[in-house]
């Protein structure tokens, strides 16, 4: 029966069909709900997966911002420090420029200043070749350069300065002095020797006499060379003998500081003139009030020592044995010091020349043998001519003679103070020096 509503029987058709298809749709709807609740529950697990996923990108994203931020700040702390560097740079540059332009001219002087020097030390080296290669007297006899001020005057009221001098060795000059300032003691003078010979024989002769032969010399000389004068040189040089006799010693450590001051004169390398550094001690009012009378023992050869002897000395005297060769010897050295005497010390005097190691005369043991006279005689006059004089310069008596007693009492030290039978000649050849030499007066 078809479904309808115009009959009863249609209608009850209609609601059975309806029925069915309401059983139909209630399965149907049964099975949707549970594919919907599956779906659901899909939907679940599928959000939360979701949700964790994003709540992981969230949090990277938020650490990448914060690395993203950090990196952004160090970014800019570096950017600053470089901006910073960059501007200490430029400031440094800036500086840079300025110390370059302001020191150019500096820079400049300087270079100027460095060639005036370098000129200045080559000028002094060709100075110091040329003297050195003009012989001894040249070298030596340069004009005086930076001299103590005082020198002229100290020169001119000086007690006598005795230099005994010989550029010839082996003539007994140590064994002279040391005993004719033994007769300027024995006649009431107080005497003062110096040894300027590195060799140093007088003060050998002075250590025999006091006991010390063993004893190696002092070179107490070398407190008169340095650059400045110390101000306790007299304590710290002068020795004792006796009452009335003191010397300054010297050995050989005096070579080593000749040399030196030497070469640095010849470059111009001193503060003042050294051959005029025994002068500023011997001739200061100290040693003037404290001595009547100076003996100076020069070496054989033409040292700084010697040089400064000259220097300091107001009277020259010449020991010399009195043969051919020996007065040769003595010519020539009245060539070297006439050249010095004008050149640095124009007051000093060629006083006497004194024969040693001779042979007396058979009438007279203190004068000249009669065959020695010629030599002397002609020596004499050479030696004259030289100095343009005619007074008697050779000293024929009283001589050193040739003594066993001499050589004796020598080896003892001071012969004069160990024997008295040679102490004539000394005491007479003293009182000839002291014609010459005289005792300054009011002392």
């Amino acid at each position: 029966m078809l479904c309808g509503w115009g009959s009863p029987e249609e209608i009850a058709a209609c609601i059975h069909l309806a029925s069915r298809w309401l059983g139909v749709i209630a399965n149907i709807v049964g099975l949707g709900s549970f594919a919907l609740i599956a779906l659901l529950i899909w939907l679940v697990h599928r959000l939360r997966r979701d949700l964790t996923r994003w709540e992981d990108e969230a949090q990277r994203a938020t650490e990448l911002r914060r690395l993203a931020q950090d990196s952004a700040r160090q970014a800019e702390h570096r950017a600053q420090l470089a901006e910073n560097m960059a501007d200490r740079d430029r400031q440094a540059l800036d500086e840079f420029r300025a110390i370059a332009a302001a020191g150019e001219d500096g820079f400049r002087k300087e270079l100027v200043e460095t060639r005036t020097e370098l000129a200045d030390k080559t000028q002094r080296l060709d100075h110091a070749l040329s003297i050195t290669s003009g012989g001894t007297e040249r070298f030596w006899s340069q004009p005086p350069r930076n001299r103590f001020s005082e020198y002229t005057d100290w020169l001119r009221d000086s007690i006598p300065v005795l230099l005994f001098g010989n550029q010839k060795g082996g003539v007994g000059k140590s064994t002279l002095v040391t005993n004719v300032a033994a007769a300027f003691a024995d006649r009431g003078e107080r005497v003062l020797t110096v040894d300027i010979d590195y060799q140093g024989s007088h003060s050998s002769l002075v250590q025999l006499h006091l006991g010390e032969g063993a004893k190696v010399p002092e070179s107490l000389i070398d407190y008169l060379f340095q650059d400045t004068l110390d101000p306790n040189w007299l304590k710290l040089s002068v020795r004792r003998i006796t009452e009335s006799i003191h010397y300054i010693p010297a050995f050989y450590d005096f070579e080593p500081i000749e040399r030196k001051f030497e070469y640095r004169w010849a470059l111009g390398c001193t503060p003042d003139d050294v051959r005029y550094r025994l002068a500023r001690a011997l001739l200061s009012p100290v040693v003037q009030q404290q001595f009547d009378r100076i003996l100076i023992d020069a070496p054989p050869r033409f040292t700084l020592g010697f040089v400064n002897g000259f220097c300091a000395a107001t009277h020259l005297y010449v020991p010399t044995v009195v043969d051919q060769l020996s007065a040769t010897a003595v010519t020539s050295f009245a060539r070297q010091f006439r050249e010095l005497k004008a050149a640095l010390n124009p007051r000093i005097q060629w006083a006497g020349i004194i024969g040693t190691l001779t042979f007396p005369s058979t009438k007279d043991p203190l004068s000249l043998a009669e065959k020695g006279r010629a030599v002397a005689r002609a020596a004499e006059r050479a030696v004259q001519g030289l100095l343009e004089t005619r007074e008697p310069l050779f000293i024929c008596r009283p001589v050193i003679v040739r003594d066993a007693d001499l050589a004796s009492a020598t080896e003892e030290g001071i012969a004069y103070l160990n024997d008295s039978d040679v102490r004539t000649m000394f005491d007479e050849l003293a009182k000839v020096i002291a014609t010459k030499a005289p005792r300054k007066s009011g002392q």
